[in-house]
This record gives structure tokens, C-alpha cells and sequence, in this order.
């Protein structure tokens, strides 16, 4: 059996300059990524774009499979915070609970459309790469988890929840909504205005959740 390349960082930064020069490779890799594609990019051009020796980045990064499930993991983590505090928002509102809905895929869509080009180079990497793949079904199963906790308190809340199983359906809703808009970020978006394509994926997930 193959053995799996390492895709964890070698160790994490505790200071802060080593918070920064963490940092400053990923931000080199997502533009190197972006520019020459993941097959393309080389460690070595991640480190000169970021201003790095060679010798710096192998401290975090054993290989670029474990560059790009770090920058997974930054994708993920962000776009989590942002719809934590979206959530936080709508607390106690009063909006019908389709508007809520509505409110919270924007959200989702609004983080995945800040960096098309990423989505395309992450699905380059899990297709070439079977550690990358491994590692990015345990990041996003991690992702839709945190989600879709987050969204089964929201609807504890909400009166008119058609199905049984919230827990369940938030799970659903949550993988639903990732596959879709995920389509829509790679290609959906030349075929479909972004509030068509929100009002379509509310329209799906109402029907879906409530009565």
C-alpha cells in the first residue's frame, strides 16, 4: 500500500513572527496556486514569492500538499467565523424564518466568491493528490459538523420546522448548501446572477425545512 504524504504542518507557530511568516506563506502559495496551478507551483516558488528561505518553509510545511490543506484549513476557519457571527446576528430576530435562511446562504455565498480562483486549485489538488483528498474530507466533515450545530440552534428557535430530526436536517441543509455553492462559485456563476442563484437554493432549503 502507498504510503500517504504528510500533510500536517510540522509544528505550529507560537510567537508572533512565526505567526507571520506562516501567514505570509500561505498568502505566497494561494498566489502561486492561483498563477501556475498546483501542479505547477513548487515549494520553491512559494518561498521566494513569500520572501522565505526554502529552509524556513520546511519548518511549518513538510511538502505544498501540506501548504494546501493549510490553506483549507484557513478557508474553512474564516468562513466559519463569518457565519458564527451572522448567526450571532440574527438572534432573537423576528424575520420570517425564510428571510433567516435567505440571510445565512448569502453569507456562505458571499465568503466562497472572495477567492474563486482557491476553489478551483483545491479541487486541481484533491484530484492529484489522495493525502490531499484524505485530509480535506476530515477538514470539511470538521466544517459541516461546527455548521451544522450552528444551524440546528438557530432553528430551535423558529416555529414551523417541518422535519423530525433536526439535527439531521440541519446536516442536510449544510451539505446541500456547500455541494451547490461550490458549483455555483466554479461554473454557476456564468450561467446564474448571484441573487437568483441565493433566492433558488432558499427556495430549495424552505421547502425542505419548513411547512
Amino acid at each position: 500500500m502507498a504510503k500517504h504524504k504528510r500533510v500536517k504542518p510540522r509544528k505550529s507557530p507560537v510567537q508572533e513572527r512565526s505567526r507571520m511568516t506562516v501567514e505570509a506563506i500561505l498568502e505566497a502559495a494561494e498566489l502561486v496556486f492561483a498563477e501556475k496551478g498546483f501542479t505547477g507551483g513548487t515549494t520553491n516558488h512559494i518561498a521566494e514569492r513569500a520572501g522565505v528561505s526554502i529552509g524556513s518553509l520546511y519548518q511549518y510545511f513538510p511538502n505544498k500538499d501540506a501548504i494546501m490543506t493549510g490553506l483549507m484549513e484557513r478557508h474553512l476557519a474564516h468562513e466559519q467565523v463569518h457565519l458564527a457571527e451572522q448567526m450571532g446576528k440574527l438572534a432573537g430576530e423576528t424575520e420570517k424564518p425564510r428571510e433567516i435562511l435567505r440571510r445565512l446562504i448569502h453569507t456562505m455565498v458571499s465568503e466562497q466568491m472572495i477567492d474563486p480562483e482557491l476553489h478551483r486549485v483545491l479541487i486541481e489538488a484533491v484530484l492529484g493528490s489522495p493525502a490531499v483528498m484524505q485530509r480535506g474530507r476530515e477538514i470539511l466533515d470538521q466544517e459541516v459538523e461546527g455548521l451544522a450545530g450552528l444551524i440546528e440552534e438557530q432553528m430551535a428557535g423558529i416555529p414551523g420546522i417541518r422535519v423530525k430530526d433536526t439535527g439531521r436536517a440541519a446536516r442536510m441543509a449544510t451539505i446541500t448548501g456547500f455541494l451547490l455553492t461550490h458549483w455555483f462559485v466554479l461554473s454557476g456563476a456564468e450561467e446564474i446572477d448571484t441573487d437568483e442563484y441565493v433566492d433558488e437554493v432558499t427556495d430549495l432549503l424552505a421547502r425542505y425545512l419548513f411547512k
